[in-house]
């Protein structure tokens, strides 16, 4: 029996997270002059007679930084600012105005000005709070993760009995990669609010950065529990599923973060990658057109769609997205790796790999790209620079390298030292059981090597597994 042997590609996608954090904002003032002021105030104004002047400018302050907090309960984020910077005009020394501007600036994604606007809050008032807690949160927005730190230390020496100040501090010490710290304050949270749903979606991230996904779904159904319209709570359930192959849970879920947030690329692109472990390629493209039109500098979906353009064969549609991913992301390792696949299922084996080769240049630990450019080598007949990057991909993920062991044993196959072929075939078979082509090759070999009944073990083994 003939067995032509092809090596095994792998093609990555990335399949992003979502945390909470939660930013406290003051989205009412109470202008009565009796609360605002007090008393006596009034009774200054009622002996002295302030110039009506004073009055009309006080009424537009008021006037103003209530239409702000109107147009920021809207998201309308333009005419909120333009507000409260008329409000600040009139009254340069309220502080709840600067604090709900540096919220809006944050909202529109202008860090530097929101981070001015939490800093002359705290000028105007030190032991405000909230306001080291907004501009922690937008230090961690700009990855200045210890001033972060810092300002959420701070908040909550002002304020210790604050759920959403260790929430945030657990943001910014998961960013750092400090999880157990993370989980710390995820847990203070909680045991100061038991229905925190944000701080259960938070710490079920860290489980599932942790990979300990049966504490992370136990923290995600908490949080849906607590909030139904938890978007982040359902998508992030969505990814534990996937992860655990039950694919219909996770498109249900995916299904759900999308009916409560239309607007989400990334419940889309995860879905899409979802119908593309299912085999459901169209459904899969569908989902990935969706990302797109919603975020048409979305580079993961063109990767993605991508590959599922590749699993249909339209290996040119698929190079065209891997183009497209370049340009918006010219350094990512796993786009030039994908495309070089491509290239290689079209016979161009050299543009594959030069493909290969640039992702090993942007990330030389990328045992994927050193496993599929040994596949190039292979095809070339170039067979010891093959054994020599399947060697490189087997000392760089030892673990799950049953694919390179594969390859490894062809190369061997093909040079015709059997033996060590066997030895190749026969490690990938320890490492995975359950992969059919690993007892065909093996089974070959032992059929080239004289030794039939392993062989017909191996090639029955080897139908029954794809039989299943």
């Amino acid at each position: 029996m003939n067995i032509n042997f092809k090596g095994v590609g792998e093609k990555l996608r990335v399949v992003p997270f979502y945390f909470n954090t939660m930013k406290i904002k003051k989205s009412t003032h109470d202008f009565s002059i009796l609360s605002r002021y007090g008393l006596n105030i009034v009774l200054f104004i009622l002996v002295f007679i302030l110039p009506i002047t004073s009055a009309i400018a006080q009424e537009s302050y008021e006037s103003y930084y209530n239409k702000g907090n109107d147009y920021a309960s809207k998201g309308q984020w333009d005419a909120a600012i333009q507000n409260y910077s008329k409000a600040i005009e009139l009254n340069p020394k309220d502080a709840e105005t600067y604090n709900n501007r540096g919220n809006a600036y944050a909202e529109m994604g202008q860090l530097r000005l929101a981070i001015n606007d939490f800093t002359k809050v705290i000028e105007l008032n030190p032991k405000y709070a909230d306001a080291y807690s907004n501009r922690g949160i937008t230090y961690i927005d700009t990855g200045q993760l210890d001033l972060a730190i810092k300002d959420l230390d701070k908040a909550i020496e002002l304020n210790p009995t604050v759920a959403a100040y260790y929430n945030n501090r657990g943001n910014a010490c998961r960013k750092k990669g400090q999880l157990d710290a993370a989980i710390q304050n995820y847990d203070k949270a909680i045991g100061i609010n038991p229905t925190y749903a944000e701080a259960f979606t938070n710490r079920g991230q860290i489980f599932t950065d942790k990979e300990q996904f049966e504490a992370a779904l136990k923290d995600f159904n908490k949080a849906i529990e607590l909030n139904p319209k938890d978007t982040a709570a359902f998508y992030n359930r969505g990814n534990i599923y996937k992860n655990k192959r039950e694919f219909d849970l996770a498109i249900q879920d995916y299904t759900k973060a999308i009916d409560l947030n239309p607007k989400d690329n990334n419940s889309y692109n995860n879905r899409g990658n979802t119908y593309l472990d299912k085999g459901q390629f169209e459904l899969a493209i569908q989902d990935f057109n969706k990302a797109l039109e919603l975020n048409p500098r979305y580079a993961t979906a063109y990767i993605n769609r991508g590959i599922a353009y590749y699993e249909k064969g339209e290996f040119d549609l698929a190079i065209q997205d891997y183009n497209k991913a370049m340009v918006l992301n010219p350094k990512d390792a796993y786009t030039y790796n994908n495309r070089g696949n491509a290239y290689r299922k079209k016979g161009k084996l050299e543009l594959a790999i030069q493909d290969f080769t640039n992702a090993i240049k942007i990330n030389p630990k990328f045992a994927p790209a050193h496993n599929n450019r040994g596949n190039a080598y292979s095809d070339k007949g170039q067979l010891d620079l093959a054994i020599r990057d399947f060697t490189n991909a087997i000392e760089l993920n030892p673990k799950d390298a049953y694919d390179y062991y594969y390859n490894r044993g062809v190369a061997y196959g093909k040079k015709g030292q059997l033996e060590i072929a066997l030895k190749d075939f026969t490690k990938a078979i320890e490492i995975n059981p359950r992969i059919s082509y690993s007892y065909y090759g093996r089974g070959i070999t032992y059929q080239k090597l004289g030794e039939l009944e392993k062989a017909d073990q191996d090639l029955k083994k080897a139908k029954e597994i794809d039989s299943k």
